[in-house]
């Protein structure tokens, strides 16, 4: 191609990625492997053009910009490129759709799509960057973080996309780094805790991915000697290791989860989204919830009702956790109590914490349903 045709034909490519349609922005993320397959790369796979230096770090600028419709392309792009590609700019690649993942400080620029095709292209990146161990690792805590996101608005809970997004990323990169033998135990658990906790939320396609996914994890970290106390132990506690579950299944999943609140390393993150789900509406799933919460906690002996108890008023004390809805967790904790799941833990020190974080919660509050909480 002559020089003229080969921009005219990059930079149609590059205005489809910017285009509104997601049907177009995928036509064109579709058609940039065999242009650079044709244009960019010659036999041996080396790059034989200036511009195949430079095209990935093009893609990082899209992904930085306003539009939210550029973002969302540059993503996707950044995840089509070969990794001779990739190469030449693979740190500034990762770092730059890790940070697409986080939560965007101006309120304005918040988008959920495009934080979601962040979090979906790092798998792919990070596994067509294998050298690049340590960016990995900081990639794996961009998705942990991506893992909080709850942001709503008026289409309802957006954040879910973002979360169920990064979790399939996380065990993804997670079971690379595995593999490499470069996920310390450390970083291992934090994955697992993440997963757990989504593992019990409300949303059952969320639910359902997370938990095969933890699953997954879990005995891939057993098979690799990583974390294999906690790894184990969940699979212990779970029916059938995890594989017989119908996770997409309320009265299922939450029975079947609740016993892993006995493994202590994945307490605290699964405890705030069992209290999530079981301080919710008052329909068939906060009923699935609340009952297999308050069944597990009756059989278990006095330590654990004593663990959990603290770890009901801690969340309490954070404020519900990373969703920050205080209500439906104190809902949770007043129904363990009514249903005498907490005694043997819930004493006049513990229900002064309780307290103390409940009049926290309602100090100038407006919202009625939370202070009928």
């Amino acid at each position: 191609l002559k020089k003229s045709a080969f921009e005219g034909h990059l930079a149609t490519i590059s205005e489809a990625l910017r285009h509104p349609s997601d049907t177009v922005r995928a036509a064109a993320a579709a058609a940039l492997p065999p242009f650079c397959e044709k244009r960019l790369l010659d036999g041996d796979r080396c790059i034989k053009v200036p511009a195949g230096q430079s095209i990935a770090n093009t893609f990082v600028g899209m992904v930085r910009e306003e539009n939210v419709a550029a973002r969302r392309g540059g993503a996707l792009a950044l995840a089509a490129l070969s990794p001779e590609l990739l190469a030449p700019h693979g740190e500034r690649v990762l770092e730059a759709v890790g940070l697409a993942c986080h939560l965007e400080e101006d309120p304005d620029e918040r988008d959920a799509e495009s934080r979601a095709a962040a979090a979906r292209s790092l798998a792919t990146l990070v596994a067509s960057l294998p050298s690049l161990v340590e960016r990995a690792r900081a990639v794996v805590a961009d998705l942990l973080v991506a893992m909080e996101d709850y942001s709503i608005d008026n289409r309802g809970d957006v954040g879910s996309w973002v979360r169920e997004a990064a979790l399939v990323s996380l065990e993804r990169v997670a079971a690379q780094l595995l593999a490499a033998g470069e996920l310390p135990d450390e970083l291992a658990l934090r994955c697992l805790g993440s997963l757990a906790r989504q593992s019990a939320g409300r949303i059952d396609k969320v639910r359902a991915a997370a938990a095969e996914r933890l699953v997954a994890l879990a005995e891939a970290c057993a098979a690799r000697g990583v974390a294999t106390v906690t790894a184990e132990a969940l699979l212990a506690a779970l029916p059938g290791r995890g594989r017989s579950v119908t996770w997409t299944a309320s009265a299922a999943a939450f029975p079947a989860i609740s016993p892993a609140l006995a493994v202590a390393d994945l307490r605290p993150p699964l405890l705030e989204g069992l209290l999530a789900s079981a301080g919710g509406a008052a329909d068939s799933l906060g009923t699935a919830a609340r009952t297999a919460l308050a069944e597990a906690l009756k059989g278990a002996d006095g330590a654990l009702r004593v663990a959990v108890a603290a770890e009901a008023a801690a969340v309490l004390e954070r404020g519900g956790g990373p969703s920050k809805a205080a209500a439906a967790p104190m809902r949770a904790v007043e129904g363990l109590i009514s249903a005498r799941a907490l005694d043997g833990g819930a004493d006049a020190v513990w229900s002064a914490r309780v307290a103390a974080a409940v009049k926290t919660e309602c100090a100038g509050c407006r919202d009625v349903q939370k202070l009928m909480a």
